[in-house]
């Protein structure tokens, strides 16, 4: 039924593919499984191709479906991680939104919106990605409100 359903969602897949998903998400803690989606196990499953399914696939979906917030600590599909702007720190979407609302409250000069580019470390915003930055970071600024 599993993989019936899985292939009507995300198409034909092998049924070695769908075992491991299948064992990688026992191994996943419960609490993880509340932000999973399917677009989650549609990624997962498309990560391999049938024929040239990884030694370590296993591995990687349960690396996908544990990703941990370095400012929560909480673990999170790779779906409900958000990376910044301007460099490849991830955490998640909840301490994203949480992190950028309180910084944009403290910036009290130009210069300061450098801290906005991240909460590990600061870079340049150079002019010709500044409108796509600002726009960024009032989409996630404004979105649900109730954060």
């Amino acid at each position: 039924m599993i993989y019936s359903e899985l292939s009507r969602i995300v198409g034909r897949q092998s049924m070695l593919k769908i075992e491991i998903l299948a064992y990688a998400l026992c191994e996943v803690p419960s609490e993880n499984l509340e932000y999973l989606n399917m677009s989650d196990i549609r990624d997962i499953l498309r990560s391999c191709k049938d024929t040239e399914i990884r030694e370590d696939f296993r591995d990687y979906v349960v690396k996908s479906l544990s990703m941990e917030c370095p400012i929560c600590t909480s673990s999170f599909p790779r779906s409900h991680m958000e990376k910044m702007f301007l460099c490849d720190h991830t955490c998640c979407l909840d301490c994203i939104k949480i992190y950028y609302r309180s910084t944009v409250k403290e910036i009290g000069d130009p210069k300061a919106l450098k801290r906005l580019t991240c909460f590990i470390e600061q870079h340049d915003i150079l002019d010709e990605v500044k409108l796509n930055f600002f726009q960024y970071l009032g989409a996630k600024v404004s979105y649900n409100s109730s954060i």
